[in-house]
């Protein structure tokens, strides 16, 4: 009976002393662990804003791309960008600037690309902004990030300023020509007429 005893007593020390390590953390237990569930941590996405020139022209067309990449084990929902606005008066918008996407799953990445061209006439250095994302998890927590924020360096010159003003000229001259071409025949054939109107009358 004794020799049961501590065998029973030997048995119930050696159930209580059995661990298992869990992402880096010993958890010490009782019984035998049937199943381990490794709960999802919340969806983390780095955002890149980049600019393919950072200098232009005045006039001159370039692009701004935003790459959202996820960086966890987890879908992120709802991913939305909702990118800085230029003010009209310095920058004309070519393409979309907000966009969505229903869902991002692990290492996965999505760019958004649009382009602007300045209209300041003046050197000057522009900020163009956060990149800012705003994204959910499979919960309905929502998440927000921002990437680094960008600026560029508007160039201008009279002499810049110059060839739009000798374009727009040129321009006026060709219509005036073309129309001139038009009108002065005409003219002609109505004197023309009108001469012979009066002869014969």
């Amino acid at each position: 009976m004794k020799k049961l005893l501590l065998t029973t007593i030997l048995l119930i020390g050696i159930s209580t002393i059995y661990s298992v390590t869990l992402q880096g953390s010993t958890v010490e237990s009782t019984s035998t662990i049937p199943q381990v569930n490794v709960e999802e941590g919340p969806p983390i996405l780095s955002i890149v804003k980049k600019v393919s020139k950072q200098t232009v022209k005045y006039r001159e067309k370039f692009a701004i791309s935003i790459k959202i990449q996820n960086n966890s084990n987890s879908t992120a929902y709802n991913i939305s960008i909702r990118e800085w606005t230029p003010p009209p008066w310095a920058f004309d918008i070519i393409g979309t600037l907000n966009v969505s996407w229903k869902l991002l799953k692990p290492d996965q990445e999505v760019t958004h690309k649009y382009h602007l061209i300045p209209q300041l006439k003046k050197d000057q250095n522009v900020s163009l902004g956060k990149g800012k994302v705003v994204w959910y998890s499979k919960g309905g927590v929502r998440y927000k990030g921002f990437s680094e924020k960008l600026k560029v360096k508007i160039q201008y010159s009279e002499r810049e300023g110059e060839e739009w003003r000798e374009i727009w000229r040129n321009s006026l001259i060709a219509v005036t020509i073309v129309l001139s071409l038009i009108i002065v025949p005409l003219m002609y054939i109505e004197l023309k007429t009108l001469k012979a109107y009066k002869e014969t009358s």
